[in-house]
């Protein structure tokens, strides 16, 4: 069907807006009403039933007629016999989309439900039901929640009996919004559609769907059992009315939408916002149940009809009474698939062992294929459900007739009487055999230390070599949880200090919970050693901090390691540079660098240092970059890094700091002579040998596990243990009293570092007396000092103690657990913004959980881990709805792809980022800096243009004056060498007044201006400008201790002084450049420093050397799609290649130049002036002429950044090579007057003779001027 379509003389089909399964969607033209309508058109193709559905919907919306259904406006068939449906054109977005972003306050949903319920009184009064009420069937006219439609009537039917569109024994409907009678194929009325609504309710308020689940059995098994408490916080009108649409048993649910709406309106007065701090964690939590699911016994008839229901449960005999008997709670589906519940009161095992003898049993009922799995479940709910449902649903296809299929959990908890036999990723249970025959066996995990030798020696060896010999290195222990890596870092301390009495011991760690917090564990190891204790307030701990430095550093240095370590340890103090480095993240992460590094040289000058970083697998990129950097500068001083970390450290970061051989050590298991050791130290000598056998097995040769065992067995329960880690702490933490637990819970939400007044506040305080209990009883341990002052510190004495703590919270609980925490930590000082973000984003509060992953990505930026930035940046785009929070992530997106060498990525982020955010904001500015420079270095030509006009034309705000500037100078400086000296000029002069506002000094925005006006100066013909007002440039990034910018700034200085014939100065100022560019990691200067040192050595005749440094800033500036540098790189290795001898690559390289430089016109000239030199030495004279030709018309058009003397020259040489005499003398002697005119604005005389004798191109003019003249 094409567009000017005209369906029944009437509607003209304009464009396609949307393609389905089964039809496309038109927006067409009413001709009898003039208004936009959209035409449903479904395709022959789809079938009878799609047919049959489609032309229902068109008669009963032609009976409907109300403000809130879809309105319809006609129908029929086309000559091809597709079917057509006019309704009313809508311009919004559906339920389903918008609460992607948010939820809907209470007030907000009782509105729109109020709104459907009327749509749904005329539907039921008809004698409709729905059948089909889901977020995506609602639609937000104008995204607005008071002006909705109820959408999709296709599968709503009329008439008393509800099943008759249907198959026998088949359904229609979305699953997650089918009442529980439609599910099990029953009678359905407008109930149905009541309890459809309550789900939307239910996720309109909370943000999920009520019934989640990974398969669909499983999704319509929860709808059948799963009980529905309403989410927290919601006032108890609303909760009321939830729990009354969602019963069950539809004789409790309100009877159709006149009811719901009367309800409704009844609750809206007592809608209010919930107080502060009124929810709190509840005493709910989850225990361990088994969920069996079988499909009938049952069999297909021949003609292929499925059995009703009826008939399916008759066939399973006396299900029900088996289900009784087992201590069993039984469902039915529609097609005859059951699901029982089975719990225990013990034990993890207990519960697995009766699901399986369960299962077993079921057998007998028929050739049934049967799936179990196990796992957590909330208690307290009138069903215990959880995921547990799905990973059984998830079984079912694999399983066998004759046997139960069963998940991993399920198969490590059952013992060894159990037959089992491994298939395919999972395990079928075939029998049970007698118990005499069984032997209980364990899973293994990971957990304390014992039997090191090897590991430790291995571990000593390597600090000695480092104490001894004078040079850093580098062990990375590795293990998993629980596997002793505690435990050997005490012992390896204990014997360095005996061997060293004066080791320095800088020890930090990172957290699960802080994970990609930048520096947290360098911040920990810098506050252990400055002594920092809890409760001191700033000017106490800048003190310390003060004499820790002042103890170690020349005292020249020690107010700038002072500060800067001070600001890694959220010590704040003043001063300049700490000023201008707070307005810029990365040159705030590059001073901190040099600050650790100034501190940790200065402490390895006098004595040995060992750094221990435990748990590095949670650090972030920044930190594991920085101790790379830091291995590399303290090369040669007496330091040994020892990183702690389990396997994951590998999956995330790879193998760290590879250049400098670190030495690996992985912890294996425990051997049975060191566990046995273990058991009697623990137990005494008195134990029999096999309960010592027996916990040794067990434990199979994990600490941690053998540990958690021998507690139990101190407490009597020797025989009650379960066989795996999981339930082994989750049966010790089920033995405390309520109130200890519900403690445990709450403090996991925190992560394996919490703080007794934060848990409080999560479950109403009173719990002082508990945290001594649980101390003693060794699940938590007080962490001194506390990060927060005056807030006391605990930590779990284990991970897995947390992980199984977590793991009871019922899911509601962890909402509201997760925003307490985040709302407590919000009060704290200094508190971590990822750890922030990642708290509100699972309290369901995304609007802030932007904008602390907006503080986040800002932080990351700070300490130069730009990957880290970048993944911030997504997940806070994941929540984020406010423009101004959008255009600054997008903003920091840019900036970081930028220095990550990502241009195309630098530039999609900053159009985004101008897109959202406010015009002449900071964030905007920011964006427009990166969109001025990447359209340009990717040859964007008209967003450049138009975006620097739109610049030029954009009033900064109040705070945004520098951000300004700096897109300015850089939108001046493109322009300069495109050519476009008017609009320039017009930036330049605008950035200068705006200067002229600034209330203090802004050094950065400062060096942006010099560099312009230097840039200016060139294209003026001024060297001696062009090179001061550059190294006016680097001191004032000198000033903002900007050392990123003074390595890019001074990068210019070098090409200005190899451009004045200074190459010797030019060397060495640019292989301080290269220096100074490793020392930060960024790849972009290291290239453009390497473009410049290449000319200069080229210039120096030491051309095997120059070849190499093009050829390098060729191969990152290709990676980074910046073909203005790479163009420039590939015209010098021509020039270079042509004094080799090697004409073809020179010609290769060359014509790639003046492909690379279409839009750097300032430097097209050059690129056609080194194929014109190509040329010349191959003999092919026309060619080079017409290189000339174009080099010139180039020049003369937009002047030159690079190369005006070499095309004078060339061309020169071009002419004289085709014996055009005359021209060629013409054309040199302009060429040496306008180099005696350049000459003559050089005041320095050194300068000045230099720029004439030194510079190849411009000594060849004078010679050959002179030459020519006679």
């Amino acid at each position: 069907m094409q567009a000017a379509r005209v369906l029944a003389g009437r509607f003209e089909l304009r464009e396609l807006a949307g393609r389905g399964g089964m039809g496309n969607v038109w927006r067409a033209l009413d001709r009898v009403r003039g208004n936009t309508v959209a035409v449903k058109v479904l395709r022959g193709e789809a079938g009878p039933q799609a047919g049959v559905r489609f032309r229902r919907e068109a008669q009963l919306l032609a009976l409907l007629d109300h403000p809130y259904i879809a309105h319809y406006v006609g129908h029929g068939v086309t000559d091809e016999g597709d079917a057509w449906l006019a309704m009313e054109w809508l311009e919004g977005e559906d339920l389903a989309e918008r609460l992607t972003r948010s939820v809907l306050s209470e007030a907000e949903a009782s509105v729109l439900l109020q709104r459907i319920a009327m749509a749904l009184s005329q539907a039921h009064d008809k004698g409709l039901v729905h059948r089909d009420i889901k977020p995506r069937n609602i639609f937000l006219v104008g995204r607005r929640s008071d002006d909705v439609r109820l959408l999709d009537f296709g599968i709503a039917h009329a008439g008393p009996n509800a099943t008759q569109m249907t198959l026998e024994g088949a359904f229609l409907g979305t699953p997650g919004y089918m009442a529980p009678e439609q599910v099990r194929g029953e009678h359905i009325d407008s109930r149905a559609d009541v309890f459809a609504l309550g789900c939307v309710l239910f996720e309109c308020l909370s943000g999920r769907p009520v019934f989640v689940a990974e398969q669909p059995l499983a999704l319509l098994f929860k709808v059948v059992v799963e009980d529905v408490a309403p989410p927290p916080g919601v006032s108890p009108a609303l909760s009321g009315l939830l729990a009354r649409m969602l019963s069950k048993d539809r004789e409790a649910r309100p009877t159709d939408g006149h009811e719901v709406l009367a309800l409704l309106q009844g609750a809206s007065a007592s809608i209010a916002p919930r107080p502060e701090g009124e929810a709190r964690l509840t005493s709910n939590e989850r225990r361990i149940v088994c969920a069996i699911i079988a499909t009938p016994p049952g069999e297909v008839s021949e003609e292929g009809e499925t059995r009703v229901a009826a008939d399916l449960r008759a066939s399973w005999g006396d299900l029900d009474g088996f289900a009784r008997e087992a201590g069993a709670r039984l469902a039915l589906l529609h097609d005859g698939t059951a699901l029982l519940l089975v719990e225990a009161a013990g034990s993890a095992t207990d519960c697995a062992v009766r699901g399986a003898r369960t299962a077993l049993r079921l057998l007998a009922h028929g050739p049934a294929r049967v799936a179990l799995a196990t796992g957590l479940a909330e208690v307290d709910a009138p069903v215990p459900l959880g995921d547990v449902i799905d990973r059984a649903a998830g079984l079912i296809p694999s399983a066998l007739p004759g046997s139960v299929r069963v998940c991993g959990v399920t198969r490590g908890l059952l013992d060894a009487r159990f037959g089992v036999m491994e298939r395919d990723g999972a395990a079928d249970l075939l029998l049970e055999r007698s118990s005499a025959e069984a032997e209980r066996t364990v899973l293994g995990q990971s957990t304390p230390f014992v039997g090191r030798a090897l590991e430790l020696g291995t571990l000593e060896a390597v600090a000695g070599a480092s104490f001894e010999e004078h040079t850093a290195r580098a062990a990375v222990v590795v293990a998993a949880p629980g596997m002793g890596k505690s435990r050997l870092r005490r012992e390896l301390l204990e014997r360095l200090r005996k061997r060293h009495p004066d080791l320095v011991v800088l020890r930090g760690h990172a957290e699960q919970a802080a994970a990609g917090s930048p520096l947290l564990p360098l911040s920990l190891a810098v506050r252990s050693i400055a002594g920092f204790g809890s409760g001191e307030p700033v000017e106490a701990r800048r003190d310390k901090l003060r004499g820790v430095v002042a103890a170690h550093v020349t005292k020249s240095e020690r107010e700038r390691v002072s500060a800067f370590l001070g600001e890694l340890t959220g010590t704040p103090f003043e001063s300049a540079a700490l000023s201008a480095a707070r307005k810029d993240p990365i040159l705030m992460g590059d001073q901190i660098f040099r600050a650790l590094s100034d501190f940790v040289t200065a402490l390895a000058s006098k004595t040995p240092v060992l750094m221990v970083l435990e748990d590095l697998h949670w650090a972030d990129a920044s930190t594991v970059a920085l101790l790379d950097r830091l291995l590399t500068s303290l090369e040669e001083r007496p330091l040994m890094l020892l990183a702690l970390a389990r396997p994951e450290l590998e999956e995330r970061f790879g193998a760290p700091w590879q250049s400098h051989e670190p030495t690996r050590v992985e912890l294996k298991k425990l051997d049975r002579r060191a566990a046995g050791r273990i058991v009697k130290a623990v137990l005494g000598d008195d134990v029999a040998d096999d309960r010592i056998g027996d916990l040794i097995e067990r434990a199979d040769g994990n600490p941690f596990f053998l540990e958690e065992l021998l507690r139990s067995a101190t407490d009597g329960r020797w025989d009650e243990l379960p066989q795996t880690v999981l339930a082994v702490v989750t049966t010790r933490l089920q033995a405390l009293p309520p109130e200890s637990r519900k403690l445990l819970r709450a403090a996991s939400v925190f992560g394996e570092v919490f703080w007794s007044t934060g848990v409080e506040a999560l479950v109403g305080g009173g719990a002082e007396l508990l945290w001594a209990e649980l101390s003693r009883k060794e699940l938590v341990a007080l962490h001194e000092p506390s990060r927060f002052p005056g807030q006391p510190e605990y930590q779990f004495r284990h991970a897995l103690i947390r992980e199984a703590a977590y793991a009871m919270l019922t899911d509601d609980d962890r909402v509201v657990g997760h925003r307490l925490a985040a709302e407590w930590l919000e009060r704290q000082p200094n508190p971590d913004a990822i750890v922030l973000a990642d708290h509100f984003e699972k309290g369901g509060d995304v609007a802030k959980a932007a904008a602390w992953y907006l503080r986040a990505t800002e932080s990351a930026f700070a300490r130069n881990d730009l990957n880290g930035a970048l993944a911030q940046a997504t997940r806070g785009l994941a929540h984020a709805t406010e423009p101004a929070v959008v255009g600054q992530l997008r903003s920091l997106q840019a900036d970081a792809s930028f220095w990550l060498g990502r241009m195309a990525d630098s530039l999609h982020y900053a159009m985004a980022a101008v897109s959202s955010a406010e015009r002449g904001t900071r964030a905007w500015c920011r964006a427009m800096k990166r969109l001025l420079g990447g359209s340009a270095d990717l040859g964007c030509d008209d967003w450049f243009l138009e975006a620097a006009k739109w610049h030029l034309a954009t009033e900064p705000s109040p705070d945004a004056l520098a951000e300004w500037v700096g897109a300015a100078a850089m939108g001046a400086f493109v322009l300069l060498n495109r050519g476009g000296h008017v609009l320039a000029d017009g930036l330049i002069e605008r950035a200068r007044e705006i200067a002229a506002r600034f209330v203090e000094p802004e050094p950065v925005s400062m060096a942006h201006l010099y560099q312009v006006y230097g840039t200016q100066a060139l294209f003026r013909g001024d060297n001696q400008s062009f090179a001061e007002l550059n190294m006016r440039a680097a001191e004032q990034c000198v000033a903002a201790g900007d050392l990123r910018r003074e390595a890019s700034v001074r990068a210019s200085v070098g090409y200005a002084l190899t451009e004045l014939g200074q190459h010797e100065a030019s060397e060495r100022e640019l292989r301080a450049v290269l220096a100074n560019a490793a020392a930060i990691g960024v790849v972009s200067l290291t290239a453009l420093a390497a473009n410049n040192l290449g000319l200069t050595l080229a210039r120096l005749r030491r051309l095997d050397e120059a070849r190499e440094f093009q050829e390098l800033a060729i191969r990152i500036k290709t990676e980074h799609g910046d073909r203005r540098t790479e163009g420039c790189s590939r015209a010098y290795l021509a020039l270079v290649l042509v004094e080799l001898g090697e004409l073809s690559a020179a010609l290769e390289q060359a014509e790639l130049a003046v492909e690379r430089l279409q839009s750097a016109r300032a430097l097209l000239a050059l690129a056609h002036a080194a194929c014109a030199r190509v040329h010349l030495a191959q003999g092919d004279t026309r060619a080079a002429l017409t290189h000339t030709e174009t080099a010139m018309e180039s020049l003369l058009a937009y002047g030159a950044e690079d190369g005006a003397a070499l095309v004078r020259l060339v061309r020169a040489e071009a002419l004289a090579t085709v014996g055009r005499e005359g021209e060629a003398r013409e054309t040199i002697q302009r060429a040496r007057a306008e180099l005696v005119e350049r000459a003559g604005r050089i005041q320095n005389p050194e300068w000045r003779k230099s720029f004439l004798e030194r510079v190849p191109e411009n000594a060849r003019t004078i010679a050959l001027a002179t030459e020519w003249e006679g």
